[in-house]
């Protein structure tokens, strides 16, 4: 058995939590399936109208393909165009590191949408905060 976990980063530009909270984070939810644990949201000092969420998922199966390509799967029903490392691992039979980073390709000022995603998917299991704990919300 192959257990490993998801990390995964993704940028919305928006400055309102309110919104973020009511209209973006349900959709992206829908797109990853189901939390494991909470949202860790996360205002950008550099930059106030963009914000970090980070969440992760454990995954377990029989081979590598069994925790892959469901994150592929989920990264898929957020974009396209995603640039991908690691995926030899498929071949091998040995889980490594899989890296994933996805960037859009609209100009930064327009509508409240994702900016930027990444998602690693490593070997082990993770062991944070568990969803009933709910959203932790950081500001600078």
């Amino acid at each position: 058995m192959i257990h490993a976990y998801v990390w995964w980063s993704l940028y919305v530009r928006t400055r309102d939590r309110r919104k973020l909270k009511e209209t973006h984070l349900p959709s992206i939810e829908a797109a990853l399936e189901r939390l494991d644990f909470r949202w860790e949201i996360f205002t950008e000092e550099e930059n106030p109208g963009l914000i970090r969420l980070v969440t992760y998922q454990n995954e377990s199966g029989e081979s590598p393909s069994d925790v892959i390509l469901p994150a592929l799967r989920r990264a898929y029903r957020l974009a396209d165009g995603w640039r991908i490392d690691g995926l030899q691992t498929l071949a091998t039979g040995q889980l490594n590191e899989v890296r994933a980073v996805w960037n859009s390709p609209m100009p930064v000022g327009g509508p409240p949408a994702l900016e930027s995603i990444a998602f690693e998917v490593r070997p082990g299991r993770f062991g944070g905060c568990g969803i009933e704990d709910g959203i932790a919300d950081h500001d600078p």
